[in-house]
């Protein structure tokens, strides 16, 4: 979608608007403009993305991978990661905490954790290790799908859009200490409100479109979740209606051309919902999920490689025989992980995961 709207940037020669339900839906595009030197003109800014939970969170985890030192930091998100102890007993092992020790070596060499707890302590050590390693994008997904922010993102019912935009601007910036530092400009560059009228490209929120006209419109994030705002656009009809105005508002600034941008898939993964206001328009009948006609094959081969690649020494496992387990060891595809029940066993990682019978604790 942003890689479309670059190129549509580059080209532009007439009045062109593009318009979004919300602000942060244009922040990954302001970024790439603004790293491409491409004009364009944005009517409104607003900084409150930057501190939202889920972005402070996501930015504080990943910068503590660059200073695992930073006991303070770490305190505040702990418990967000799946780590159950007790702030007290965390605490009081990091004030024993040497000069130049990270906080794992504090929490390893203290007393008074249980087994699980060390194991858990350790797993985390090894991602923590390996996030500056990985691209912006990669880290992110680790810390949301194997570290256990996913979870707590579910529990606390946070709002996941969010997290979509960073995963965005994430595959614009590679490495995540590059990507640190483009957040904080941008941040900044939201934050001075400076006029931009450089070009006849314009981002606006559809509500800011009022009365106004364009050559060209190009709605992006039309999809269910987005516009309209619910995942389950029936639930609410007084609410559907309210989008749905807002909607007509949108495709109704055009003068010669509109141009809708749905998608099928988010970052390679199909998405979950379709757009009910697309279909609508369009007089499509409602997308049907294909019926299987025989049982789903297994995962891919270069699937199952990219998965392997998480599996490493510290990390908690969960086998479907054997139960919860430390992975201690990795040779080749064989690995030996220490269950709490059933041992110590030498398994084939590469044939467990083709199988279903293994995957990351969360």
């Amino acid at each position: 979608q942003y890689q479309y709207l670059l190129k549509v940037a580059r080209d532009c020669q007439r009045s062109t608007a593009v318009l979004y339900r919300n602000n942060d839906s244009a922040l990954p595009l302001i970024d790439l403009l603004d790293q491409e030197g491409v004009p364009y003109t944005c009517r409104q800014r607003e900084g409150a993305f930057f501190s939202s939970p889920v972005v402070r969170d996501l930015t504080d985890i990943l910068a503590f991978a660059f200073d695992c030192c930073d006991r303070d930091k770490f305190l505040s998100f702990y418990y967000k990661l799946d780590l159950k102890i007790k702030k007290t007993v965390l605490a009081g092992l990091l004030r024993c905490q040497r000069e130049g020790d990270t906080v794992f070596d504090a929490l390893l060499d203290g007393d008074g954790l249980e087994p699980w707890q060390v194991g858990r302590i350790k797993a985390l050590q090894t991602h923590f290790s390996k996030l500056p390693q990985l691209t912006s994008f990669a880290a992110l997904q680790r810390i949301v799908r194997y570290m256990g922010y996913g979870d707590y993102m579910k529990q606390q019912h946070m709002d996941p859009s969010r997290l979509d935009i960073l995963l965005a601007m994430a595959n614009q910036t590679q490495g995540p200490g590059p990507f640190l530092l483009r957040l904080r400009e941008l941040r900044e560059m939201m934050a001075a409100d400076a006029p931009s009228n450089r070009g006849p490209l314009v981002l606006s929120t559809i509500h800011a479109s009022k009365g106004l006209e364009y050559d060209r419109v190009i709605l992006i994030d039309v999809v269910d979740g987005v516009l309209p705002n619910a995942a389950e656009p029936e639930a609410d009809p007084a609410a559907l209606e309210e989008e749905r105005r807002l909607f007509y508002v949108g495709v109704t600034r055009a003068k010669r051309q509109l141009e809708l941008l749905t998608y099928e898939e988010k970052f390679g993964v199909p998405a979950e919902s379709g757009s009910t206001f697309v279909s609508q328009l369009l007089g499509e009948a409602p997308r049907q999920e294909p019926q299987a006609a025989v049982p789903p094959k297994g995962p891919s081969t270069e699937q199952v490689a990219w998965w392997e690649k998480d599996y490493l020494p510290g990390t908690e496992v969960t086998h479907r025989k054997f139960g919860r387990g430390l992975l201690q060891s990795k040779v080749g595809n064989i690995a030996v992980i220490s269950f709490r029940e059933a041992g110590v066993k030498k398994v084939d990682l590469t044939a467990c995961l083709k199988k279903g019978l293994i995957e990351l604790t969360h």
